[in-house]
């Protein structure tokens, strides 16, 4: 599985895949962009990585062919009006995201950490000590600035 967490503008996640019970050594790519959109995904990796790709490359003439049994969310942002979706198991109606919101198996735990004040990154550091399908290998993107809130460094 996996943890993705988004807040204010920054967008974070790690980087294990689980197949099965089998953890995969390699650090995977969750988070992609295109252009001006950018994707996080969650759940079946072929799956989200399809439904990704479809959400982000419209303009392709690909038929995108749901799965038999979708287990799989998508988080589109758009880096330049701000808006952003999710998919969940399909890829015709996205649903606005609320700042923070998290999801995957440590999304509990991260979403505890958003809520107590904690940066993306911490949210997926406590996330991975509690959560054995979570690793501390950490990707974070800011995607754009919130005006009027001050920053720690």
């Amino acid at each position: 599985m996996t943890t993705v967490v988004f807040k204010d503008g920054v967008l974070a996640c790690d980087s294990l895949v689980v197949d099965g019970n089998q953890k995969l050594l390699t650090p995977t790519q969750k988070i992609f962009k295109v252009k001006h959109l950018v994707a996080a995904i969650c759940g079946d990796y072929e799956q989200a990585f399809d439904a990704a790709m479809y959400l982000l490359n419209t303009e392709l003439k690909k038929h995108y062919v749901k799965p038999k049994n979708p287990d799989f969310e998508v988080w589109v942002f758009n880096k330049e009006t701000h808006e952003s979706k999710t998919y969940r198991n399909q890829v015709k109606t996205g649903h606005e995201i609320q700042s923070p919101c998290s999801m995957g198996s440590g999304s509990d735990f991260a979403m505890g950490a958003l809520l107590s004040g904690g940066c993306c990154k911490s949210a997926i550091e406590i996330a991975a000590t509690l959560d054995t399908t979570t690793d501390k290998n950490i990707r974070v993107v800011r995607l754009w600035k919130l005006q009027n809130k001050k920053y720690k460094k």
